[in-house]
């Protein structure tokens, strides 16, 4: 089991210099040994704490249906919303051996949402009548953490013997995310046969993340020491853990390790394992800011290892290939819409209901298609998005010139999604989509 010191923020905000000073060091060492430490007397109290655990407990009781009402669409942009089971897929982040994941699964479902104040990319609440109290709760609690990320920022920079703002003038302003996540009760075989993890060993795109957890267990994270993933135990229901970010990790040239770390099986467990919660704030900063290593930890024997780029631009370098963003067919919708390489569509028919047969779903392209020989269409539902049925070169298919296309694909997941897209970079653009009614098309 890891070994991670145990830091008491109040230290830190008290006026006893000597005390902040060893709050700063002993923080410098906990993230550069292991990129982990605990946090206590933070500021998030215990009723914060409840009224947020009796939220997220009602909000991923809800029915699919209303967690439908506010799904996070894929696409370059911030999470906002709700994703549902086996949506994400991490198995291949840090695996060099698993280069497509589609055969590999994170059982869980989440809830994403940004600062209060964006505008820019507004959160999405689910109705206030079903779970009250849900948008209070998760804002004051975005708000509190977002204050002690940047106690901890100051924080490292004493540590580090650096000017003051060295770390937080890259952090002004409200460019954070939470998330609560919610892992389903499963066989616990499903994830001992090795395809199957709650979450598969990654780095988060973070400066810096703050973490409650449950008691459940499960988490791990990397020792260095004996190469191996080591538990991490869950301590008090009011303890934060803090773990380092990739972004960290590049501001100081690999001084800091972002904290690699995984959810897997407990220490203990039956042949199911119960339900587990969690909730994280990602410390984020501007797109516009830089991730190249800073000046102070770039020394003539330690050049930098990262170059100079934004966050925006690291980001679609690091983050999912564009063919990895799909448009999804949900029957509850009433229009069909567009949006940034994908193309979103709706059947208007009830075939796409409870049926686990093979519904035919008939799309209209408004405009031509640029052609280019050994680029493919593909269709597929969601949990086979990146083993996707192919569906012919487009060179082999001039009649999507103003035609119909009939997708025939069997839909068996319970959410009832398609997805549908080019296999190629080179094709995704906002495509002008209608949707046709559907009927008796089994003979198409």
């Amino acid at each position: 089991m890891l070994q991670v010191a145990t830091l008491n923020l109040a230290n830190w905000l008290g006026n006893q210099p000597d005390e902040k000073q060893r709050f700063a060091r002993m923080l410098c060492e906990g993230m550069k040994d292991c990129g982990f430490v605990r946090l206590v007397n933070h500021g998030i109290t215990d009723d914060i704490i409840d009224n947020l655990e009796e939220c997220k407990t009602k909000f991923f009781s809800l029915p699919t249906s209303e967690k439908m009402k506010i799904v996070n669409l894929p696409g370059p942009k911030p999470q906002r919303g709700w994703s549902g089971l086996g949506v994400e897929k991490t198995a291949h982040l840090y695996n060099p051996n698993i280069t497509e994941p589609s055969g590999y699964e994170d059982a869980k479902e989440h809830y994403d949402c940004g600062p209060p104040q964006d505008t820019m990319f507004p959160n999405l609440w689910p109705d206030e009548n079903l779970v009250p109290g849900f948008r209070t709760s998760i804002e004051t609690f975005f708000v509190r953490a977002e204050a002690i990320s940047m106690h901890l920022m100051e924080a490292l920079e004493v540590g580090f013997g650096l000017s003051p703002g060295a770390f937080t003038r890259l952090c002004e302003g409200h460019n954070g995310e939470l998330r609560v996540n919610h892992y389903p009760s499963i066989p616990a075989s499903r994830i001992s046969n090795g395809s199957t993890n709650r979450i598969w060993p990654h780095v988060d795109f973070s400066i810096i993340t703050l973490l409650f957890q449950d008691q459940t267990g499960g988490l791990e994270a990397w020792d260095s020491t004996s190469e191996t993933f080591a538990p991490l135990l869950p301590g008090s229901k009011s303890e934060l853990l803090v773990n380092s970010g990739n972004i960290l990790q590049r501001w100081t040239n690999d001084v800091i390790k972002g904290g690699l770390h995984r959810v897997v099986l407990p220490l203990e467990y039956g042949d199911t394992l119960p339900q587990r919660y969690s909730v994280a704030y990602f410390m984020k900063a501007p797109r516009d800011k830089s991730v190249g290593s800073l000046e102070a930890f770039v020394k003539d024997d330690k050049p930098t290892n990262y170059s100079n780029i934004t966050i925006l631009d690291y980001q679609k370098a690091e983050g999912p290939r564009p063919e990895h963003y799909h448009g999804e067919c949900f029957a509850h919708y009433e229009a069909s819409r567009t949006d940034f390489g994908n193309c979103l569509a709706v059947a208007e028919s009830p075939t796409l209901s409870t049926s686990w047969t093979a519904p035919m779903i008939a799309l209209k392209i408004r405009q031509r298609l640029e052609q280019l020989p050994g680029d493919k269409f593909h269709i597929g539902d969601r949990r086979l998005q990146e083993g996707r049925h192919l569906m012919g070169t487009l060179d082999m298919a001039p009649a999507f010139d103003a035609d119909t296309l009939y997708v025939n694909d069997w839909v068996k997941n319970p959410f009832q999604q398609v997805s549908f897209g080019f296999e190629s970079a080179r094709f995704w653009q906002p495509l002008e989509v209608e949707t046709l009614p559907v009927k008796n098309l089994a003979s198409c």
